[in-house]
């Protein structure tokens, strides 16, 4: 755990594994729930659905997720979210095909095909 300590008291100010994290985690969960994915996929695809459609997004840090919002506009919002439909729809793929059998009810798997996109280094 990294905590940053008050510089004259010493005393932690705040830790930063509970005060600041990226701003499209929480975007990339509801988009998950939203498409019924986790109740799909294993815990271990969930894990790196996450992972992978994270690191296909851009890193924003931030400590509070209504700061960002309160800042965004309607445009910037619809972007946002369609930037996270894209990258969770490639991961999505990039997870099905690295072991399908991991799947736990492949009768459930009913999602519309996703486009294919490779991966690009942004």
């Amino acid at each position: 755990m990294l905590v940053v300590e008050s510089f004259l008291s010493r005393e932690p100010a705040m830790r930063l594994d509970n005060d600041i994290h990226n701003f499209y985690e929480h975007l990339v969960l509801n988009a998950i729930r939203e498409q019924g994915l986790d109740s799909r996929l294993t815990l271990d695809q969930l894990a790196d659905l996450c992972c992978l459609t994270l690191n296909h997004l851009p890193a924003h840090y931030i400590r509070h997720d209504v700061d960002m919002i309160y800042f965004l506009t309607d445009e910037q919002r619809r972007e946002t979210t369609s930037k996270v439909q894209d990258a969770l729809a490639i991961a999505h793929e990039k997870v099905l095909h690295s072991n399908p059998s991991r799947i736990r009810d492949a009768s459930a798997v009913t999602s519309p095909p996703l486009p294919s996109r490779r991966w690009e280094a942004k």
